[in-house]
């Protein structure tokens, strides 16, 4: 069995699925999986059963994991939380770095104690909005809050997305909204405690204010969105610019992102001669350190994982396979919070690097030796691209109702654009000490920012660049994958290689 963790990653997801659509018990699928493990570990050399008991054991562990999830302990919070609102006093630990947005900050807080008419011991997160501009807490604060508790409205943004449902996929079933004038405390402070995370905080802020003070209001809020990872507000232009040309998720810090500040690392460790084992381990510290800096989003992690993994692997000199790297992320994320798979970042995130590697090298077939030969890495990079649009254009049609042709051609032009402007950035934020040198570069900024604006803007405008259309159904959107899976894993000539893995 070639890639045992991409197998059991897959299972696990679909006992999941399956859980979310069937009522069942938790110590039964649990049973089960450790008899199926139990059994696979006794025929592991056994090639003909030991995949088929692995496949069964991770189905009824993610059934277990699923249930176990959906069904809150006694004292969670969310079995006191009103569909309506009421007036509450809750005591808690800050469990993320707080997020500021319009007039508001939101933050995760980890329920202890809820005061209504009487008081409880409770447990679970919370997603707080505060309003209270002088309250700044920080992760690992416990802090005392006074405001309305209540469960999260549907905000709907189509018919298959909505608020509610993004929040339950992380576990969180209730809100507190924190008024201006409630009285706010931190009663216990985390000082001393995780500097990793709050030198990456320290930094955030810094880079905020740094962006804010050099860069006009546009520029600004999407360095902020592109490289902080914030959900600031990104100029409604170019959002919608970008959403038409398929090029949105260079908003989103996302693993493009990651391997960009990888490769920025290990270029700028080579040149001051680390050596190389030194170097790898090194530029994991930075890609922990930036998944930090960003906030730890789904994207974030996963890429984090896979080249944590991939260097890893070069430091000890094991081979390394982007699937079962692929596959142990997802079983980390899914254990963390299963609900997460039915959120359409983390199926984007998956779907789109699933078939990068598996795509990308039956694509390059097509293309004639000569073109190889000319101009091998504009065709690596048309494949990339074409895998990265068929593998997500089922999921975009679903959830969206959107086709974006013109994302083949727009990646190859605005991702280069994209990874000046990762460069750009980062050296703004290490010459921001020395305000001459910070003002060059972020002229620099300013103007890719606009030459960002404008490339989007004329891409969109091409006929035919993007299509609008009701929301697919399942059974086509099902339907079109099992194709897609099919084509992906057709034997490749002994002589085609990924650019993943030299054998795939």
């Amino acid at each position: 069995m070639s890639r045992p963790l991409a197998v059991v990653s897959l299972s696990f997801a679909l006992g999941i699925v399956a859980a979310s659509r069937i009522e069942l018990s938790f110590f039964l699928p649990l049973l089960l999986a450790a008899i199926f493990y139990v059994s696979a570990l006794a025929y592991i050399r056994r090639p003909e059963l030991f995949p088929v008991f692995l496949l069964f054991g991770s189905v009824m562990l993610g059934i277990s994991v699923f249930e176990a999830y959906s069904y809150p302990a006694a004292d969670h919070i969310s079995r006191f939380t009103p569909k309506t609102g009421v007036a509450v006093r809750l005591i808690g630990r800050v469990r993320s770095w707080p997020r500021s947005g319009k007039n508001k900050v939101s933050f995760i807080l980890e329920a202890k104690k809820l005061f209504a008419d009487r008081g409880w011991k409770v447990s679970g997160p919370v997603m707080v909005w505060s309003y209270n501009s002088g309250f700044n807490p920080e992760p690992d604060d416990l802090v005392d809050l006074r405001g309305t508790l209540y469960q999260p409205y549907p905000f709907r943004i189509n018919g298959r997305l909505d608020y509610r449902r993004f929040l339950e996929n992380q576990g969180i079933y209730s809100m507190l909204s924190v008024p201006k004038t409630s009285d706010c405390r931190i009663l216990e402070s985390s000082s001393g405690r995780f500097a990793f995370g709050r030198m990456a905080r320290y930094l955030t802020q810094r880079a905020e204010r740094g962006f804010t003070r050099f860069l006009s209001p546009g520029a600004a809020a999407l360095m902020e969105t592109m490289i902080l990872g914030s959900r600031g507000d990104a100029p409604a232009g170019i959002n919608l610019s970008l959403i038409r040309t398929g090029t949105v998720h260079i908003l989103a810090v996302s693993g493009l992102h990651v391997g960009f500040i990888g490769l920025l690392a290990a270029v700028f460790l080579k040149f001051l001669r680390v050596p190389f084992r030194a170097r790898y381990l090194l530029v994991i510290l930075v890609l922990i350190f930036y998944c930090l800096l960003t906030g730890g989003r789904v994207p974030v992690l996963r890429a984090t994982l896979m080249s944590a993994l991939l260097l890893g692997g070069l430091i000890l000199g094991r081979k390394y396979d982007a699937l079962n790297a692929l596959g142990l992320a997802g079983i980390i994320l899914l254990l963390r919070a299963p609900g997460q798979i039915f959120s359409v970042g983390f199926q984007l995130s998956f779907a789109s690097v699933f078939f990068i590697v598996r795509l990308s090298p039956r694509l390059l077939l097509f293309v004639p030796a000569f073109g190889k030969k000319k101009a091998g890495p504009f065709f690596s990079s048309l494949g990339v691209s074409a895998a990265a649009l068929a593998g997500t254009a089922g999921l975009t049609a679903y959830h969206f109702g959107m086709f974006t042709p013109i994302a083949l051609i727009a990646n190859l032009i605005i991702v280069p654009l994209l990874f000046i402007m990762v460069c750009a950035g980062a050296m703004f934020l290490l010459v921001l000490p020395v305000p001459p040198l910070a003002l060059s570069v972020a002229a620099v900024v300013e103007l890719c920012s606009r030459g960002l604006y404008h490339v989007s803007r004329f891409l969109q405008n091409i006929p035919g660049a993007y299509l609008e259309f009701e929301p697919l159904p399942l059974f086509l959107v099902l339907a079109y994958y099992a194709l897609l899976i099919v084509i992906a894993f057709l034997p490749l000539p002994k002589s085609s290689t990924s650019i993943f893995n030299p054998q795939s």
